[in-house]
């Protein structure tokens, strides 16, 4: 699904879902019994809104994972090509016609199979130690497994190996050796592709009677992973009208919720004015002691000031005029007393 669908769908069921909780939100002016039909009818509109809008984007949705990793990630993915025997296909034909094809990083060889009738297992060791050290292509082959009971010889080749030449000296082993003639063989190659090219790729491929048979690599197998854990569409379809349900009950207590919001705001503003008042208090209480305890251990400072000085010098000399006015005024006093007291010294004495 493009982007501008899956917008529209998203939109159309957030348009339903505000539908229904302006719906909701007119319920304090119905009665009780209402309420229950309020909610049934959110229920079934989520529900078709979901199946509608929601489910066509939720069923795309491993798509829309595998779109993310290939662009995170950027890993190849891996086009399987079984060319078999039967259908008379070149294999080199084959491996040029994919080589060619645009968006094909590169094309490479996995593996072989060979099918055969049933035959003795006590051929299978002998056989598997001649196939991966006596023939002309043994440094080519990587692995053997055989399966005498159906009769199916598989082997796993280098990326750098010619497949056709593999098959040709396997097929001569086991007619020599065996008497066991293949009645048909299949060879896989691999095209590394980009992740968003794969279905590009491999309808061109197709169309050029290459066999493609699956497509695997990690976004692969990460989409199939998600689409085994994907719920079933009604299971969706119920989900979306619960979403109805709980978006009618937000409308229905809007005002309960924003009433006690608010008061909490509230609250929260007057716990932060008083917070900041009681700091303000105790750093006025810490600076006042600070003070007190510095006039107290005499260890205060105090700047000169030279206009103070002066007003100062200009006092004590004022006062320092008066204390010598003041002596001089009482010297004077002792001495006419005395004067006096010579004074009458004396006329006394001539009375006498």
């Amino acid at each position: 699904m493009e982007l501008i669908s899956t917008s529209i769908y998203v939109i159309l069921f957030i348009f339903l879902l505000v539908f229904i909780f302006s719906m909701a939100i007119l319920s304090p002016y119905l009665e009780k019994k209402d309420i229950g039909g309020i909610l049934l009818i959110a229920f079934i509109i989520g529900a078709v809104g979901g199946l509608f809008f929601i489910s066509p984007i939720y069923e795309d949705f491993p798509e829309f994972i595998s779109e993310v990793d290939a662009i995170v990630t950027g890993q190849d993915q891996y086009i399987n090509i079984d060319i078999s025997s039967q259908y008379g296909l070149n294999t080199s034909e084959v491996i040029n016609k994919t080589r060619s094809t645009q968006g094909v990083d590169k094309v490479v060889p996995t593996k072989i199979s060979l099918v055969t009738g049933n035959f003795s297992s006590n051929y299978v060791q002998y056989m598997k130690t001649s196939i991966e050290d006596n023939i002309n292509q043994s440094s080519n082959i990587e692995n053997v497994t055989i399966d005498s009971e159906n009769g199916i010889i598989n082997a796993t080749v280098r990326n750098t190996s010619d497949p056709q030449l593999v098959v040709d000296d396997i097929r001569e082993l086991l007619i020599e050796s065996y008497d066991i003639t293949p009645s048909s063989s299949v060879i896989r190659l691999q095209a590394g592709v980009s992740p968003l090219d794969i279905d590009t790729v491999s309808e061109d491929l197709r169309n050029q009677s290459v066999p493609v048979s699956t497509v695997e690599g990690s976004i692969t197998n990460n989409t199939k992973k998600a689409e085994s854990q994907q719920l079933p569409i009604w299971m969706v379809s119920v989900i979306c009208g619960l979403i109805g349900i709980a978006t009618a009950l937000l409308g229905i207590f809007a005002d309960t919720i924003y009433n006690n919001w608010k008061r909490m705001g509230t609250k929260r503003n007057k716990r932060r004015i008083n917070r900041n008042f009681s700091k303000t208090n105790k750093t006025k209480t810490k600076k006042e002691e600070e003070k007190e305890t510095v006039f107290e251990e005499g260890t205060h400072s105090v700047e000169p000031n030279p206009q103070k000085d002066i007003v100062i010098d200009k006092k004590e000399k004022k006062s320092l005029i008066f204390k010598n006015k003041d002596k001089d005024f009482d010297e004077l006093n002792k001495k006419s007393k005395k004067k006096e007291s010579e004074e009458r010294t004396l006329d006394d004495f001539n009375e006498e």
